[in-house]
């Protein structure tokens, strides 16, 4: 899952939310993090992440990608998600999507104080570019593709993905819906865990 899913799938908490986004940044041990909400919100998105990975939904539609591609179609696929999301987010949300990503972008404003000095630039191009309204069509999804090779270290690129959601646009947007509502429970299911042991 990308920015977008992770934001929506975490704890619907300024903390939760948070700790959705900042999933992918913050590595290795928990201890450091005082705050317990957001220790609890990224440890929701790093099992999000292992069921995601694993999932048969996921390990299946993977094979749409060619041999070439397939070592990172996880991370494309991530993107395709938010994408789908993008498109149908008012099926899952009582929310309008720009009406959550605002809610979203005023916690990122208002807890800058907490935020690794390596996010906040991303943060501050979150919020102006308004990206979690930006994958809602092919070319947004094909500029995320272009960002994200920019970032990568390796020179891995990422945009010849894009004739993959092209190709087998009906398929992934299948196994978007397959996956959506498993994923829905068992986010539910594994806060609810981790809201046990923090008790």
């Amino acid at each position: 899952m990308n920015y977008l899913a992770h934001i929506y799938l975490s704890e619907p908490t300024p903390e939760g939310r948070l700790g959705g986004f900042l999933g992918d940044f913050i590595k290795g041990s928990l201890d450091k993090i005082q705050e317990p909400a957001l220790r609890r919100s990224i440890a929701l998105h790093r099992k999000i992440d292992s069921y995601t990975d694993s999932h048969p939904i996921v390990v299946a539609t993977k094979q749409l990608f060619p041999k070439s591609n397939r070592k990172y179609a996880g991370i494309a696929l991530d993107i395709f998600y938010d994408y789908f999301l993008t498109k149908h987010f008012e099926h899952f949300s009582a929310l309008p999507l720009q009406a959550f990503a605002d809610n979203f972008y005023n916690i990122l404003n208002s807890r800058q104080d907490i935020l690794p000095e390596t996010i906040k630039p991303l943060s501050r191009k979150l919020i102006e570019n308004n990206f979690l309204c930006k994958y809602g069509t092919l070319e947004d999804v094909y500029s995320a593709l272009v960002r994200l090779s920019a970032r990568t270290k390796y020179g891995i690129s990422f945009e010849p993905t894009i004739e993959v959601l092209v190709i087998h646009h009906e398929k992934l947007q299948q196994s978007f819906h397959e996956l959506l509502p498993q994923l829905i429970e068992f986010s539910q299911q594994a806060l609810d865990s981790l809201l046990k042991q923090s008790n």
